[in-house]
């Protein structure tokens, strides 16, 4: 079974079903875990330091009290979980913190996409698929 679980969220129906996975296998295994939000912020050229550092903290507050209720969501269920925020490019940043943690299992969702969108715009699914060297369970 696993013990530690790494589940990514984006706010999608998707990542709302990855997290009801991943609570299943954490209370079937009594394991631990921890819910990820990797924030992604626009450019915003031509706004100005001051601007854009104002921008980042509003994405920021919204992104932990995102995770906060994800975490209420676990802890209505039985469920101890941790919270991880990080700033990046989404695929690697869920790669890195698995590495880090030292996860046996990441659960994402899948926008499925499919197609040429998913052929032009790549996935993080398909990227995290490829790239863990954990297994990887992805939901729809």
């Amino acid at each position: 079974m696993y013990s530690r679980v790494l589940v990514a969220m984006d706010g999608s129906d998707c990542a709302k079903r990855a997290l009801e996975s991943a609570m299943d296998i954490v209370k079937a295994s009594n394991g631990s875990l921890t819910i990820m939000h990797v924030l992604q912020v626009p450019s915003t050229p031509g706004f100005g330091k001051k601007l854009t550092t104002e921008i980042l903290l509003v994405y920021r507050r919204d992104a932990r009290a995102f995770l906060e209720e994800q975490q209420r969501e676990a802890e209505s269920h039985g469920i101890k979980a941790e919270t991880l925020l990080v700033k990046g490019s989404p695929a690697k940043a869920i790669m890195s913190a698995a590495k880090a943690m030292n996860a046996d299992l990441v659960v994402i969702g899948s926008r499925g996409l499919g197609g040429v969108k998913e052929l032009l715009l790549g996935s993080v699914s398909n990227a995290i698929v490829h790239g863990s060297k954990i297994p990887v369970l992805i939901t729809k």
